[in-house]
């Protein structure tokens, strides 16, 4: 029942792993699933998981938004950013095999750890597309804002800045909508355009040179 939940991240990064000629490709999802347990291991003794979710669209979005979707994933990425010594150009084509690694621990652990009855097919199948396609798009993002910033262009910053926040807010949005069950039929229609514009993305980022993917 939880193979897709578990493997899906791993498949990913072994396929990153052995298409990227960065040997230091390894190296960096190690350090994310490394923090992906320590982080896992802090909400557990600190934090619990199960909660009653009430009828309401604000509290439940902003749940989702800080305890699983946004918030992890830049607290996560800055631990790693302020403390490694690496060229920030580096770094920034760092934020996927770190961030995907992280979630490849995390993201299960929310899943299963929250859930006390059965689990449905969004937790089990399109959820854990979804945390994907977001930690994707949000590397994309990363490097083309820094290559705009690089480049000294403000308008091409903004235009980009504002699709990433997009892109941030969609997955925690369509979560919250499936736990309230609005508009089912809509959030799974999103759901899917919102991965194959991660994976078109994806495809066509990772035949080329730039690496920010650390495909190249």
């Amino acid at each position: 029942m939880f193979l897709f939940l578990i493997l899906l991240f791993p498949t990913v990064l072994c396929f990153c792993c052995f298409h990227s000629t960065k040997k230091i490709y390894g190296f960096l999802v190690a350090v994310g699933a490394f923090l992906g347990i320590l982080a896992s291991g802090a909400t557990a003794l600190f934090s619990y998981m199960h909660r009653i979710p009430e009828f309401s669209v604000c509290s439940n979005f902003f749940y989702y938004f800080l305890k699983e979707y946004v918030l992890p994933l830049i607290l996560v990425y800055a631990l790693y950013f302020f403390t490694t010594k690496d060229s920030v150009e580096f770094k920034i084509k760092a934020f996927f095999p770190v961030a995907a690694a992280f979630y490849a621990i995390y993201m299960p652990y929310c899943v299963i750890a929250s859930s006390s009855a059965a689990f449905s097919f969004f937790q089990l199948f399109a959820k854990p597309v979804l945390m994907l396609s977001e930690v994707f798009m949000a590397s994309f993002f990363a490097y083309r804002i820094y290559c705009a910033a690089v480049s000294k262009d403000i308008s091409r910053i903004i235009v980009l800045s504002f699709f990433a926040v997009v892109m941030l807010v969609i997955p925690p949005a369509l979560e919250t909508m499936y736990l309230l069950c609005i508009a089912l039929p809509v959030v799974y229609i999103i759901a899917v355009i919102f991965a194959l514009f991660a994976l078109v993305l994806f495809f066509i980022n990772s035949r080329k040179d730039d690496g920010f993917i650390y495909l190249g």
